[in-house]
């Protein structure tokens, strides 16, 4: 019954053949006659060798456990599909070129399939060989590779909050004392302008001193006896206040000087 169902596809297929590519038909009959003529067990294994014109060949060992092949791999049933899929029922239009060897026992051998000649390392060109039918208790189930999850992009980080920090503005300079407008009167505002008066130091004059003329002393005539006449007692005063009147002269100019200097 399955096999009918694989080939119902197969029962709709334009009848003009001659759109469709070179070999197609022939293709077709071969893949009909193998997928009928393979039959699978649940649990076998196979090696699997990749060639690619960009990469470098690669050899796995895959396993089939109960038609599942594990590790996410393609079981030989799924390869089947997948040659009918892209290689037959898409006839004529959107068809790929593809070239397919089978063994007897009706598995492919050789699988080369290009979708798109215009690109060059897109196709599939698989080999498989190794083909062997397993118990399946010895076959330990391989899980799906998960993989990783793809980290999203931290969000950029918000920019800090500007605090503007208003200044206490104070009726006083920041560098005066406290008591500085102690005195200010009350009446004034607060902000305005503040006058500050500060004393004048009151000077008291001082009088100066009166200075008392002195006489000159009167000479004798040169060749008089200073001791003649009445002339000796004079004489004699005359020449003590010429001795002390130059000397009380200076001192009170100093004193007058040293006043003015300290009330100036």
């Amino acid at each position: 019954m399955m096999k009918l169902c694989n080939l119902l596809p197969f029962l709709f297929l334009p009848t003009v053949l001659s759109q469709c590519p070179d070999g197609w038909e022939t293709g077709l009959s071969e893949w009909t006659t193998n997928n009928n003529k393979f039959t699978p067990p649940p649990c076998y294994q196979f090696t699997l060798t990749t060639n690619r014109i960009s990469t470098a060949p690669s050899v796995r060992s895959i396993r089939v456990k109960n038609g599942v092949a594990q590790g996410g791999e393609m079981s030989l049933s799924d390869y089947m599909t997948e040659i009918s899929s892209l290689c037959y029922m898409r006839c004529p239009v959107e068809g790929a070129a593809c070239r397919i060897a089978y063994y007897a026992a009706g598995y492919p051998y050789q699988i080369l399939i290009d979708q798109d000649n215009s690109v060059v390392g897109e196709e599939r060109n698989v080999e498989i060989s190794g083909y062997a039918p397993l118990a399946c208790e010895d076959i330990v189930d391989v899980p799906v590779p998960v993989p990783a999850p793809v980290p999203e992009p931290l969000p950029a980080p918000l920019p800090a909050p500007v605090v503007v920090v208003e200044p206490i503005l104070s009726d006083a300079p920041s560098d005066a004392p406290s008591d500085f407008l102690s005195d200010a009167p009350s009446d004034v505002p607060s902000g305005g302008p503040v006058m500050i008066v500060l004393p004048t130091p009151i000077v008291t004059p001082v009088a100066a001193p009166l200075v008392t003329p002195v006489a000159a002393p009167v000479l004798a005539p040169v060749g008089e006896d200073p001791t003649a006449g009445g002339v000796s007692d004079l004489n004699t005063d005359t020449v003590g206040l010429e001795s002390s009147a130059p000397g009380l002269t200076i001192l009170l100019m100093i004193v007058g000087m040293v006043v003015l200097q300290v009330f100036a």
